[in-house]
């Protein structure tokens, strides 16, 4: 869980192919998960949100950036960095993994 925003993150490479990168990916409440989407699809969301709230149901959302070899390698290194830095602190990873969440790729959206 990253910080008070109530999102799971996992991050995924490919074990397939050398050097493609890795995908992050984001689950959590869709009204939270829409201010890191672009405003269309946020836009969209919104509708989507109210008719499940109509319903009843409490609507989640999983979405995704897929990251670069570079960004990747990147991304590995700020993580190791701050994970030796941040030693009986609180992580700085959970911001760095933030930072990440702009412009996401709405993967898909389900009620519970």
């Amino acid at each position: 869980m990253i910080g008070d925003e109530f999102l799971t993150v996992s991050v995924v490479k490919s074990l397939d192919k050398q050097n493609s990168g890795m995908t992050v990916y984001y689950k959590g409440p869709l009204k939270i998960m829409q201010d890191f989407l672009p405003s269309a699809m946020s836009n969209q969301c919104a509708a989507d949100i109210e008719q499940f709230q109509k319903e009843g149901i409490h609507s989640w959302s999983i979405a995704k950036r897929h990251l670069d070899e570079e960004d990747a390698n990147e991304f590995n290194r700020l993580l190791n960095e701050n994970q030796l830095t941040s030693k009986g602190k609180k992580s700085k990873n959970d911001k760095l993994v933030l930072s990440l969440a702009r412009d996401l790729k709405l993967v898909g959206i389900y009620g519970l």
